[in-house]
């Protein structure tokens, strides 16, 4: 025979059991989960920057590496990463890939401004520029794709 505590009828004694089944089947989710189409859209962004400033690296020195013949590249980087925010902040509990996305925005606005106002004085200024440029890239998407990585494992990103 089983001795309760007073204060324990069958009754609680049920609803205590209940309940500890019912809390161990919830899980809390404080994030949202991985989007395949966010990895492939950030994957493909890294590879058109990468083209994008090797492209203008290549033409340092010339006319050739002037804004007005990569004005179209920045609208269409504009665009894609656009199109990547409207997906991220359709996702709830997606705010840390939201303000990374605002971040990878501002930064391709800056590189534009810089670009139109030549980079640099002198051609190792503009090549110095343009390494910090995709340093700065490689170091934005990688972290958005560890971030999303790390959902799809169900696990912490690594810092």
């Amino acid at each position: 025979m089983i001795f309760l505590p007073s204060h324990f009828t069958p009754f609680r004694l049920l609803l205590i059991i209940w309940l500890s089944l019912l809390a161990s089947g919830c899980t809390v989710k404080l994030i949202a989960s991985y989007d395949k189409t966010t990895d492939d859209a950030v994957t493909a962004l890294h590879r058109k920057v990468s083209t994008f400033l090797i492209d203008v690296e290549s033409k340092l020195g010339t006319a050739d590496s002037e804004y007005g013949n990569f004005s179209e590249i920045y609208k269409e980087l504009r665009v894609d990463i656009s199109a990547i925010e409207l997906r991220v902040n359709a996702m709830p509990k997606n705010s840390i890939t939201q303000s990374q996305i605002r971040t990878l925005k501002q930064s391709i606005s800056d590189l534009e401004q810089l670009h139109q106002t030549g980079f640099a004085n002198n051609l190792l200024g503009q090549q110095a520029v343009l390494a910090q440029a995709q340093d700065d890239f490689d170091r934005s998407l990688a972290a958005i794709l560890k971030l999303e990585l790390a959902k799809r494992r169900g696990a912490e990103p690594e810092e």
